[in-house]
Parts: C-alpha cells; sequence; structure tokens
C-alpha cells in the first residue's frame, strides 16, 4: 500500500528524522485517524539506571513525550511504501507506566506526501496551493457536461452521447494573490464496463512571495462559503496539492482543519439543485473586494456556513446562526424604506432585531409576497422566534414548525443578500423568483402572524 493510498485506519510502520545530526533515528508510525488524519504514534519501553534514567536510544524522543515544546517544527517519516514531511507537530495524547513503557502520539498541522528535500527547522511557507472542492453536486457537472439522446418514433433510445468540455477559468488577482476557480472532470473505468465521469472544482491561489499555509486556506474557505451560500448546500474542501521548495510536481497535501471534509464524497449522490445564481453572474470586481474584506465577510457567512457545513442541525440552531449573521449585515446596511413600523423602545426609534431583518429582506430583493405576508411581518415574526430562542423563556416559546419555517426564510434571505453584494444581476433576474424562493414562500402560507410578530401554525389537514 503507498502512503497516499492510505484511508482511516491505515497504519505504516518506519522511521522519524528530526534533522539533527547526532540524534537517531526512531521507529514510529504513521496512522490515519478518523478526526486528525495523519498521525504519528510511538510506542518503546522505559529505561531506567542510577545515573541516567530514561537513557538509550529513545532520549530525544522521550522528551518530546515529556516536554511538547521541545517537539521540532519539521519531522520526516520515511518508510518503503513512501514518505511524508509534517509540519506543526502537537502532542495529542500521552500514556506512560512500567508495564508497557511509552506510548504517545503527534498530531500534526500539515503533512506533505512524497517530499525529499524539506527544510528542517524551518516553518512551511508556500507560493502555490490548489484545493479541490466536492459537495456540490450536479450543478457543478452542468457545467462540463452536454448529453444528447436520440430515440425512435416509439421513444425508445437508439444512441446517447456525452460530451465533456472544461470551461475558461475564472481568474482574479486579490493584492498579491492570483486566484482562480477552475471546473474540470476527470473519468474512469469500472469492473470493465462502466465508463465514470466526474466534475471537480479547484481552488488555486498563487502569492508572489512565499506564505504560510493558513494565508492560502482563508482564500479557499471564503471562496467555498459563497459556494455553499449559493446553493444553501455544504460544500468541502476535499484535497490540496502544493510545490513546496525547489520541488518541481504537485504534491499532495493534507491539513488538520479540512481533513475530515474529504470523508465527505458520499455528497456527489445528493439531488441536483438550481441554485440561487450562476457563477458566470459574478462581478469579479466584487467577488475581490468579498475576498480582500474577509473579516467582515467572515462574520457574515461563518455562522451559516458553520450550519451548512454540518451533517445535521436543530432548528434552533438554524435560528440562532441565521440571527447572528442577520444582526451583522442589518447594522452595516442602509436604512430601507417604511422600516420604522419595527423600530421599538420607550422612544419608538430604536432600532431592533426586527429592523435587521426588515433591511435585509428589503435589500434581498427576494419576492416573498406569495407568503401571504408583508416583509413587516416576516421581520417581526423572525424576531420573535430569534429572541425566544436566544432567551428562553418556557411559557412562551415558539411551535417547532414556526420555528422551522422561519429559519428557512431567514436562511434564504442571508444567503440572497450576501449574494446581492457579489452578483451583476438586476431586479429581474433568477435570483428574485427562484423556485426556492417559491417553495419557501408556500410554507410561510401555513403561518398566521400576530401584529406583534408572533406566529403560530394553522394550517388544516383534510381528507378527500
Amino acid at each position: 500500500m503507498k502512503i497516499t493510498e492510505m484511508t482511516v485506519g491505515d497504519s505504516l510502520a518506519g522511521f522519524i528524522i528530526d534533522g539533527v545530526d547526532d540524534t537517531p533515528y526512531a521507529h514510529a508510525s504513521l496512522v490515519i485517524d478518523e478526526h486528525w488524519g495523519p498521525t504519528l504514534e510511538f510506542s518503546y519501553p522505559l529505561q531506567f539506571s542510577d545515573e541516567q534514567p530514561e537513557t538509550g536510544q529513545h532520549t530525544e524522543v522521550h522528551r518530546w513525550a515529556q516536554e511538547p515544546d521541545a517537539v521540532p517544527d519539521v519531522l520526516h517519516f520515511s518508510s518503503a511504501d513512501g514518505q511524508a514531511t509534517l509540519y506543526g507537530c502537537a502532542l495529542l495524547r500521552s500514556k506512560e507506566n512500567f508495564t508497557t513503557g511509552v506510548n504517545f502520539t503527534l498530531r500534526p498541522e500539515t503533512v506533505i506526501f512524497n517530499f525529499f528535500e524539506p527544510e528542517f527547522g524551518q516553518p512551511l511557507k508556500l507560493n502555490w496551493m490548489k484545493s479541490s472542492i466536492s459537495g456540490l453536486g450536479e450543478f457543478i457537472g452542468k457545467s462540463v457536461f452536454e448529453t444528447n439522446r436520440e430515440a425512435d418514433e416509439e421513444g425508445r433510445s437508439q444512441s446517447f452521447s456525452a460530451t465533456v468540455r472544461s470551461p475558461d477559468a475564472i481568474t482574479m488577482q486579490v493584492g498579491n494573490c492570483e486566484v482562480s476557480l477552475t471546473i474540470s472532470w476527470r473519468s474512469s473505468i469500472q469492473n470493465g464496463l462502466e465508463l465514470h465521469m466526474y466534475a471537480v472544482a479547484w481552488f488555486e491561489t498563487s502569492f508572489a512571495s512565499a506564505v504560510n499555509v493558513e494565508e492560502h486556506l482563508m482564500i479557499h474557505r471564503q471562496m467555498r462559503a459563497i459556494l455553499a451560500l449559493n446553493y444553501g448546500r455544504s460544500a468541502w474542501i476535499s484535497g490540496h496539492r502544493v510545490r513546496p521548495g525547489a520541488a518541481q510536481n504537485e504534491l499532495e497535501m493534507t491539513h488538520v482543519s479540512t481533513f475530515t471534509d474529504a470523508a465527505k464524497e458520499a455528497a456527489r449522490k445528493r439531488e441536483s439543485i438550481l441554485g440561487l445564481s450562476s457563477m458566470q453572474e459574478v462581478d469579479l470586481n466584487r467577488l475581490v473586494e468579498w475576498l480582500s474584506d474577509r473579516d467582515y465577510w467572515s462574520r457574515v457567512s461563518g455562522p451559516v456556513l458553520g450550519i451548512l457545513q454540518r451533517e445535521s442541525y436543530t432548528v434552533e440552531d438554524r435560528v440562532l446562526a441565521v440571527g447572528i449573521s442577520i444582526e451583522t449585515i442589518g447594522k452595516r446596511l442602509e436604512a430601507a424604506s417604511g422600516e420604522e413600523c419595527t423600530y421599538g423602545g420607550r422612544s419608538g426609534t430604536q432600532r431592533t432585531t426586527a429592523t435587521w431583518m426588515y433591511r435585509c429582506i428589503a435589500g434581498s430583493k427576494l419576492d416573498l409576497s406569495a407568503s401571504g405576508h408583508s416583509h413587516e411581518a416576516l421581520a417581526k415574526a423572525f424576531a420573535q422566534v430569534y429572541n425566544k430562542t436566544k432567551h428562553y423563556e418556557q411559557n412562551r416559546q415558539p411551535e417547532g414548525v414556526v420555528t422551522r419555517e422561519i429559519g428557512r426564510m431567514g436562511l434564504l434571505v442571508v444567503r440572497a443578500i450576501s449574494l446581492r453584494h457579489l452578483l451583476t444581476t438586476n431586479e429581474n433576474s433568477r435570483l428574485s423568483d427562484s423556485l426556492e424562493t417559491s417553495r419557501v414562500s408556500e410554507r410561510l402560507r401555513d403561518l398566521r402572524i400576530a401584529d406583534d410578530g408572533w406566529a403560530t401554525y394553522h394550517r388544516t389537514e383534510t381528507e378527500d
């Protein structure tokens, strides 16, 4: 088994090199942990003497187990099946007793496979990095695949043809970094008969001078956030490629913050959805602003993206995440016409959560009229649900179905208002009257909203 073919639970024995000439090589196992990715496991017997305790080949390694700060910045793992360079190792767990000796595990932050010339003692810095994006489903495929089916007069298929074509990359300059989004494809033959083709999306960042990995990942995460907000689905950074130092070829890299994303490839099987817009409608200048204004847009998209990235969550989780985003965005937006109806306080001039939602609904340009509720009613309903969820009152809690539908509406509004910042589309674009908007509006019709915003479910089921 090659080192690059290892999966969760696999283990590979080898030697650890720390770059210090007088330190003997230490035995270790490279183990792929379910949560942390590649880890290093050490196991050795304790040796004691009156003059010098813990002597022998493992003296330096034992110091790592006792003093986590003593672990070198760079370690190199070598085996007959491949090599790996590990950066930023932290002590994950340690156990020591007289019977079994010492067992401890190091968790690296970054691992580069088959990098043969690492610079020991130097932090990892890269000019170029590429990340693959999965979990976007069939809507990526629509940019790559074109199919044609021919049938006879009775509708029976006579031929089927498919054309795969990679569209031009979207490229922009963000400060001293060139960023590009590339959509391509790959194929495989299974069972000798089945031809499978897959669409693949890549983010690439190229800096004028080498920077740390986190600088690259910061932009990759922002791009991922845009795609996830557009489609209301999780998008995962499932693989990295780098060219460190003098390396000529692309090398595989893992990072502790994105390792678990790679295990979610099953997302390809999810049903296709349209999304609120197309990447072809993105204004590149506005996209550059989004990527440059990292702090603000991280606050905007972070809570909602956190919900979208999770495999499961409660309706209360969604409302709270949306509320955090709504408050952040609403305070930044200009006052909307008619928002005075949401003001509160003794003087009636105090801006409230309902005000922030009112501004977001107006700014999103979503047509929610089919819900049968005004912007004022929806804004106040969201404020009631959000505040009562955040500040629990036993005798006044919204119904679960109300929390669910108001949360869906809020999530759609956050996604739409965020994307409006990026797009060149006009008010009559598909973003305004998407199928998703219609579905949300239809569900909102089942709610009765009082003047103070308190919503109740009133749909009556009937049988024919």
